[in-house]
């Protein structure tokens, strides 16, 4: 198998899965995979990302798009404590945004 081919069967797996991790021991060996840190994350795994979030307005959309680009699952925690950029205002909206979708 071409190495082209091999990377094509590798994106097409869910990261951090146990296929993932099949596939990369097959391709590298699995002491390679151990010494790499290389590991799958049960399916059944949920992460709280907590994000304080005083005064970020500006910068919210892009913490999130970050955060929700990590293959992981996950529960996202917004704290803010009495922002005055607005930061309140767009948390209440998202909120809103979110539930009616």
């Amino acid at each position: 198998m071409n190495t082209d081919m091999q990377n094509d069967m590798i994106k097409k797996t869910t990261p951090y899965s146990e296929e993932w991790l099949t596939e990369l021991q097959q391709l590298l060996g699995k002491s390679t995979c151990d010494q790499l840190g290389l590991y799958a994350i049960p399916s059944t795994l949920l992460l709280s990302v907590v994000v304080p979030v005083y005064n970020e307005k500006e910068t919210l959309h892009l913490i999130l798009e970050k955060i929700r680009s990590v293959p992981i699952n996950k529960e996202i925690i917004l704290v803010d404590d009495c922002s005055k950029d607005g930061t309140t205002d767009l948390l209440k909206q998202m909120e809103q945004d979110q539930a009616n979708a």
